[in-house]
């Protein structure tokens, strides 16, 4: 009956579980919930009037509004008119003009400016995400 006693390398029951050491291997299943937690994104509809009520900064309206109309246009190139500064609660083009190099700045678009006219943004994209998409 050599097969019943424990192998050599076997803790005994004796020894507490924390002294026992121990590493976390991290499986197919276990990732999965984390893959899915990165993914997360946030689905509306958000009222315009809740956005430019409740988010602060001009820069943050004009993304979220932007990110809106593309996603009704189904383009991520779009011209940043009237309509567009009105939905974001922007009415002063300064501001506006500020709220553009903002997020120039922070690469969530890129401008195409020619004087006299509006600006026409281009929405960047993640890999791999539909058009519209941030």
């Amino acid at each position: 009956m050599v097969d019943s006693l424990p192998p050599a390398d076997t803790i005994p029951a004796s020894v507490p579980d924390d002294a026992v050491p121990a590493e976390k291997v991290e499986t197919r299943t276990a990732r999965k919930p984390k893959a899915r937690r990165a993914s997360r994104f946030l689905m509306g509809p958000i009222p315009l009037s809740w956005i430019r009520q409740n988010v602060r900064g001009p820069a943050d309206r004009l993304l979220l509004v932007l990110v809106a109309h593309a996603d009704m246009r189904q383009s991520t190139e779009l011209r940043v008119t009237a309509d567009i500064l009105r939905d974001a609660g922007i009415g002063d083009r300064k501001v506006a003009y500020r709220a553009v190099d903002a997020l120039e700045a922070s690469g969530a678009l890129i401008a195409r400016r020619h004087q006299g006219r509006r600006p026409v943004v281009r929405l960047l994209t993640k890999p791999g995400r539909k058009v519209g998409r941030l």
